[in-house]
């Protein structure tokens, strides 16, 4: 029985500051079953990380303390290691054999409940094969019925419903307990109750009034998780960080060591002194003195040293958001930052990067105060908005810069889909996973394993008219509940995600109307224009897109050909970066009027790709002209750039 049992009412005793909080009318709802006289068998049901287990060990200490009715004082309750028990039984018999063995003793001894975490792993365990015996369930059936033992049992929902349930026998003798997981007050209130026991262990201290912060940043950041687990999980790995910083600073060992040599040292010289005073050598005596202050203010040292470490080993709010951004994955800057202030200067930040799109940054703006301010009627992800324009005119770019401001690096929280990538539609299966039986079952869905470990992220589905019109079903979902589920029907939320999709469908009247205004200034007149080719293109979406889908998306945006107001803001951007580059290198390059206008010009003769080809012009006017100009004048530190009439000129910088 010891062997393939953990006696529970002993592990309690050596935890004496363990405590079940919050789950009196559980534990009473535990007791009640186990005093009927038929189906006395109760069995926890609930979600992983709300307290199942540690429920029955809290049953456990009432009966220690004898806070139970006196028919179950004398009980213990016994953990039964399933996967221990079936481990080297390789002969056929040999199982049955061992729980035969642990039955007889139970009804024997008459105090023991038997707790069985998992319970569904009882069904076909030690059994199933063709030639081989009952499994464990089978053999406990006999028992649970003659009521010669009791057995507590422990599993999820799910793992009920598919496994247990099926076996109506084993199921009827079972009564469920729902566990419930806590709210945030209670999850605070067990927090404060294990806090001690933590810190004890730790040598550490989690500040009282962090609690609140804790629970508020896991239950934001870790929705996929379940109260008290992930608190609980934060609340030790903060104060390990704590921990080992602390060790880090005081250097522990050397500096423990020195601090009692000097001790020792002081207290032999106060011997010493004390020596030499009654034997009225006071000259010995000084020389003691003067020896023993100058190891009082090493000793002050040392304890200067040892409180620093101490107070090291206090955590931090600082430590909190950081452990809470690794487990989480969401970026330290999301949980760190006041949000409301970015999305506050968000309009500005907008502006300085994506030009002449003024309406299309106002418009996302507004629909993020809506969101971030709890006003927005959406049950779907943060904000969805769907951009429309001719290639080149920012969309993609916009996208990225939002990325970095809301999230951090776009290469790490942005995930781009590329929908000519999905024409066909059983080109799907890469996003949400193939069907069991198919090729391609075992590997990760890009998706869905995309937003289980990047929950706050931005998902840009680019140039969905190129991909196959079913595989857009996907965004029902995700843009109605919030959620999206895959092929093995695991489910991910997209509640804390911005969904973003981009089409050039449009494209043709949007060019027409770039090529009759050219580089001129639009007048009322050609706003009348755009406003008229603005319905054009949102008729022409609305063909190709489901209305159920539409319907669904935040905003729907038109973004506004380039002009050469702001071609020229591109183009001067990309040369400051260029000076930038440079300024590292110790070297300054400068630009005249006249050959900026010359690269707009240039750049403005091909209005079909937009700002795309605006990188590749200047590689081919100014960066091969230059990188052959360093090459032959590396000592030149000041270079100019200059127009002569088509052609750009690099040359030296006079003084």
């Amino acid at each position: 029985m010891e062997f393939f049992t953990t006696n529970i009412n002993q592990k309690v005793i050596n935890e004496p500051k363990f405590n079940v909080i919050q789950r009196d009318n559980e534990i009473k709802r535990i007791i009640q079953i186990l005093s009927r006289k038929n189906k006395n068998n109760p069995i926890i049901l609930g979600e992983p990380g709300v307290g199942k287990t540690a429920l029955i060990e809290g049953l456990a200490k009432k009966i220690n303390e004898d806070k139970v009715p006196e028919w179950l004082m004398d009980k213990k309750i016994l953990g039964l290691d399933v996967g221990n028990l079936i481990a080297g039984s390789v002969f056929r018999g040999e199982f049955e054999q061992r729980i035969k063995a642990i039955l007889d003793e139970i009804a024997e001894r008459k105090n023991i409940i038997l707790f069985i975490d998992e319970l569904h792993t009882t069904v076909g365990a030690g059994g199933g094969g063709n030639n081989s015996g009952p499994d464990l369930s089978n053999i406990l059936k006999p028992a649970l019925a003659r009521g010669e033992i009791s057995i507590i049992g422990a599993t999820t929902e799910d793992e009920y419903r598919q496994v247990i349930k099926k076996d109506k026998a084993f199921e009827r003798r079972f009564q469920p307990i729902r566990l419930d997981e806590p709210d945030l007050a209670q999850t605070i209130d067990i927090l404060k109750g294990i806090k001690p026991m933590y810190e004890n262990y730790h040598n550490s201290e989690f500040p009282e009034n962090l609690l609140d912060e804790l629970v508020s940043l896991s239950d934001r950041f870790a929705p996929e998780r379940r109260f008290p687990d992930k608190a609980i999980d934060i609340l030790d790995e903060c104060l390990v960080r704590a921990r080992i910083k602390s060790s880090e600073k005081s250097n522990s060992k050397t500096d423990k060591n020195s601090w009692e040599n000097v001790e020792k040292q002081i207290i032999t010289l106060i011997q010493q002194k004390n020596e030499a005073i009654l034997n009225s050598n006071f000259e010995l005596s000084e020389k003691f003195e003067k020896d023993q202050k100058k190891l009082e203010k090493e000793l002050a040292v040392l304890n200067v040293k040892n409180k620093e470490a101490q107070k090291s080993s206090v955590v931090t709010k600082t430590l909190l958001e950081k452990v809470i951004s690794e487990i989480s994955g969401v970026p330290l800057v999301r949980i760190s930052s006041n949000i409301f202030t970015q999305i506050n200067n968000l309009q500005s930040v907008l502006d300085n990067q994506i030009f002449g799109q003024t309406e299309a940054n106002t418009e996302i703006t507004k629909a993020l105060k809506r969101a971030y301010a709890g006003v927005s009627l959406v049950n779907g992800p943060i904000a969805s908005f769907l951009l429309l324009g001719p290639t080149g005119v920012g969309k993609t770019e916009l996208v990225k810069v939002l990325t970095k401001e809301l999230y951090g690096d776009p290469n790490k929280y942005l995930l781009k889909l590329d929908m000519s990538e999905f024409r066909e539609k059983h080109q799907m299966s890469r996003l949400l996973g193939a069907p069991a039986g198919y090729v391609g079952y075992d590997d990760a869905p890009q998706l869905t394993e995309f937003l289980r470990k990047k929950p706050y992220s931005v998902i840009l589905f680019d140039e969905i008219e190129k991909g196959h019109p079913e595989n857009l079903n996907i965004l029902l979902q995700m843009l109605e509940e919030g959620k999206i589920t895959d092929a093995r029907g695991n489910t991910v939320s997209c509640e804390h995600t911005l969904i973003f999709l981009t089409s050039n469908l449009g494209k043709n009247q949007l060019n027409k109307f770039a090529s009759k205004i050219g580089f001129s200034s639009l007048t009322e007149q050609s706003e009348q224009n755009y406003q008229s080719i603005k319905e054009q293109v949102m008729e022409e979406i609305t063909k190709r897109i489901k209305p159920e889908i539409l319907g669904r998306i935040s905003s729907k945006i038109v973004f506004r050909p380039i002009d050469k107001k702001v071609l020229t803001k591109i183009i001067e951007k990309e040369l400051g970066i260029l000076q930038s580059h440079l300024l590292k290198q110790g070297k300054t390059i400068s630009f005249t009027n006249d050959s900026v206008n010359n690269l707009v010009e240039q750049a403005g003769e091909n209005f079909e790709y937009g700002a795309r080809e605006i990188k590749t012009l200047l590689a081919n006017t100014i960066q091969n002209q230059l990188a052959q100009f360093i090459l032959e004048s590396p000592r030149v530190r000041n270079i100019q750039v200059k127009s002569n009439k088509k052609n750009i000129v690099i040359e030296r910088k006079s003084a």
